[in-house]
C-alpha cells in the first residue's frame, strides 16, 4: 500500500467562496479524483511538508484508531461539501466511501444510516461518544437549530485542527529533552553497573583506601546490582497501575492537583489545559450553545480535573446571576 501524504486543497463552494481543507492521499491525482467524486472543482492542490517529529507514529494493528485529526478532517470535508450545495446524506455517503480510516468510515456509514431514517445529525453522532466529542455534538445541535450547520462544521474543524497543531508542537518540544533524560539515565545506570565495580576492584587489589565519593558510588552500584530487578518490576507495576486508573475520577482527584505543581511539566500541562478550555468555550459560544451547557462540556473536555472543578464553580456563580468575569 502506497504511503499517504497530506495535501491542502482549495475549492469554490456554491456561493463562489474559496474553501481550504486538508486531506490524506497517496498522490495529487488521487486528491483530484476524490474532489471530482464530491462534485468539487479544485482551484489548487499543494502537498504539505511535515517534519519527522510532527508525523504520527503508526503501529501495526492500531493504524485504524480514530484520532482527533481524523475527526477534524471529516468535519472540514463535510462542511466543504454542504457549502458546495450537496445534501447531508450525499455528503455522508461520499465521506464513508472516501475516508482512508476504515474504522471512521464505518462510523460515518452508521451515522448516514441513522440520518436517512430521519435522525438529526447531532443525535446520530451522539450514538458514538467514543469517536465524536461532546463539544462537536453540541455545536452541531446548535447549528441545526440555528440553520448554520456548515459554518459550525468549519468552526469545529478549525478548533480541532488547532488542538492537533498544539499537541504536535508540545510533542515536538518534549521529544528532545525526554530522549536526553532517558539517555542520561541509561548512561548513569551503565556506569554504576559496569564501570564503577571495575575501579572498585582495582583499588581493593592495590590495598588503597577508597575516597569518600568513590565509596558512595560503589554503594550505589551494589544497591543497583542487587535491587535493580525489584526496582524495574516496581516501575512496571506503577506504569500498569497508572494506565489502568488514570481515567478514574478518584485517581485523578489525587494525582492531577499534585501534577500541576511539578516544575516545568506542571506549568506546561496547566497552560495546555487552559488553552483547550478557552478555545473550546469560545467555539461553543460562537456556535450558539447556551453558556451553562458550554461550561459543563468545556470543563470535562479540558482534560484536567482541577479546571473541571473550577468550571463547575464558575457555572454555579453564573447561575446565581454573576457575570462570567466575576468568578
Amino acid at each position: 500500500m502506497a504511503a499517504t501524504k497530506t495535501f491542502e486543497y482549495t475549492v469554490r463552494d456554491s456561493q463562489g467562496r474559496l474553501q481550504k481543507a486538508r486531506i490524506e492521499a497517496p498522490s495529487e491525482a488521487a486528491v483530484s479524483q476524490r474532489l471530482k467524486a464530491m462534485n468539487l472543482a479544485a482551484v489548487s492542490i499543494v502537498e504539505v511538508k511535515t517534519s519527522a517529529l510532527s508525523k504520527e507514529i503508526e503501529i501495526p494493528g492500531l493504524s485504524n484508531k480514530i484520532g482527533l485529526k481524523d475527526v477534524s478532517v471529516m468535519a472540514r470535508q463535510l462542511a466543504t461539501m454542504i457549502q458546495s450545495g450537496l445534501s447531508l446524506l450525499r455528503a455522508l455517503t461520499i465521506l464513508s466511501e472516501q475516508t482512508e480510516n476504515k474504522a471512521l468510515a464505518r462510523k460515518i456509514q452508521d451515522v448516514r444510516s441513522d440520518v436517512e431514517t430521519g435522525v438529526a445529525l447531532s443525535a446520530a453522532l451522539g450514538k458514538h461518544p467514543e469517536t465524536f466529542p461532546p463539544i462537536m455534538i453540541n455545536m452541531i445541535r446548535a447549528g441545526e437549530v440555528g440553520g448554520f450547520l456548515d459554518n459550525v462544521l468549519v468552526s469545529i474543524a478549525e478548533n480541532f485542527e488547532a488542538s492537533v497543531k498544539l499537541r504536535g508542537k508540545v510533542r515536538s518540544a518534549m521529544t528532545y529533552p525526554i530522549v536526553v533524560f532517558i539517555v542520561a539515565i541509561l548512561a548513569v545506570v551503565g556506569m554504576l553497573l559496569f564501570i564503577v565495580p571495575v575501579f572498585a576492584s582495582m583499588y581493593t587489589e592495590l590495598g588503597g583506601d577508597l575516597p569518600a565519593l568513590t565509596k558512595v558510588l560503589v554503594g550505589m552500584s551494589t544497591f543497583l546490582k542487587w535491587g535493580g530487578g525489584p526496582i524495574a518490576i516496581a516501575l512496571i507495576l506503577i506504569a500498569i497501575y497508572w494506565r489502568t486508573n488514570k481515567h478514574k475520577p478518584e485517581f485523578r482527584e489525587k494525582v492531577e492537583p499534585f501534577y500541576l505543581k511539578v516544575p516545568v511539566f506542571g506549568i506546561l500541562a496547566k497552560k495546555i489545559a487552559l488553552a483547550r478550555f478557552s478555545r473550546n468555550l469560545s467555539a461553543m459560544l460562537r456556535a450558539g450553545v447556551p453558556i451553562m451547557q458550554a461550561l459543563d462540556i468545556v470543563g470535562e473536555a479540558s482534560g484536567n480535573i482541577v479546571i473541571e472543578r473550577a468550571s463547575k464553580d464558575v457555572k454555579e456563580s453564573v447561575r446565581t446571576g454573576n457575570s462570567l468575569a466575576c468568578r
